[in-house]
């Protein structure tokens, strides 16, 4: 194979491509087990605090997938196109079973 070597990186690239490294790392250093822990602690407490408005499922049985038990719709696009494309299929076996070349049942 005929593999060309990668393009030098021009000088704007190289600063932009290392001021987001600056800023990655920065990001990177303040997130400590400390601030997970206290992020943790924080998420709790707004699921506690907004419990009240949980709608209890209990009563309801929810699936991920229910193996297509509830179909959606089909769009008024898709029915048109397949609604063109049962008439194409109709006007073709009219052709065909026309062809002196078909085979009769008779």
């Amino acid at each position: 194979m005929n593999m060309k070597k990668p393009v030098k990186e021009s000088d704007k690239t190289k600063r932009a491509r290392e001021k987001l490294e600056k800023q990655l790392e920065a990001i990177e250093r303040r997130i400590t087990p400390a601030q997970l822990e206290k992020k943790n602690l924080e998420i709790h407490h707004w699921i506690a605090c907004n419990a009240r408005h949980r709608v209890v499922l209990q009563k309801k049985n929810i699936a991920l997938f229910d193996e297509n038990q509830n179909v959606a719709q089909t769009s008024k696009s898709i029915q048109k196109i397949a609604a063109s494309l049962q008439n194409q299929m109709k006007d073709m076996q009219g052709i065909f079973k026309s062809h002196p070349l078909a085979e009769n049942d008779s």
